[in-house]
């Protein structure tokens, strides 16, 4: 897995915000609990949360690095800037478009195999954008980690009804049956090893996971 500190990282540009305290809490960086100088870095952004003995940790997406060095940093040392746009993500329009493309491609290709092959799809899909577009929204399952989603949850500014729908040039086609049951996740790869036996540091995807139930159109 991710490691949990990040301790031999050189410090971004924003460490020359350090003095003024109230403008460092609003920068997009980690600050090490000693608060000295060399230790504030620059921040992609938040991938994911997860809760450890009561604490809140963060896995951070560190600006100009691979996804094996993210790191898992515990809430007391992140900028309230970087939670809050965990919490309320902004992604950029070229990163939140291509998501809805691989997943409207995703949907067409299940629904052009027909209702019954393909019912469960998983595609990469950034945790920010899934989050941006659909936040606070869906029905909990129980005992299942995703949410079942209705038509309405889908904005018709990127889902027009087209999305859901597929048809050949006979004019046959096949639809989506809401709701759709979808789960963003992140997935770690398997642990690998060096010749010395030392563990190798762990990437992993953004994952969409989306079950869905179709049928032929009359």
């Amino acid at each position: 897995m991710a490691r949990e500190c990040k301790q031999n990282k050189t410090p971004g540009f924003y460490k020359e915000f350090l003095e003024d305290e109230e403008i460092v809490d609003d920068v997009v960086g980690f600050v090490t609990g000693n608060g000295a100088q060399d230790s504030v870095y620059e921040v992609e952004r938040l991938v994911e949360k997860r809760i450890k003995k009561g604490h809140t940790w963060y896995l951070v997406l560190w600006k100009g690095y691979s996804k094996e060095e993210a790191s898992w940093v515990p809430s007391k040392d992140i900028t309230s800037l970087a939670i809050r746009l965990y919490n309320e993500p902004e992604p950029s329009l070229r990163v939140l478009l291509d998501d809805i493309s691989s997943l409207r491609s995703a949907l067409q290709n299940s629904l052009k195999s027909g209702i019954i092959h393909r019912t469960k799809l998983s595609i990469t899909f950034h945790r920010h954008s899934f989050n941006f577009l659909f936040k606070d929204m869906g029905q909990s399952v129980r005992s299942k980690p995703g949410k079942l989603y209705d038509r309405s949850d889908f904005s018709m500014t990127y889902f027009e009804d087209d999305f859901f729908s597929h048809y050949n040039k006979r004019s046959e086609g096949c639809q989506v049956v809401f709701p759709i049951y979808m789960y963003s996740h992140v997935v770690f790869h398997p642990k690998s090893f060096n010749s010395d036996k030392s563990c190798r540091n762990r990437s992993f995807s953004e994952t969409l996971t989306v079950g869905l139930v179709k049928r032929y159109t009359e």
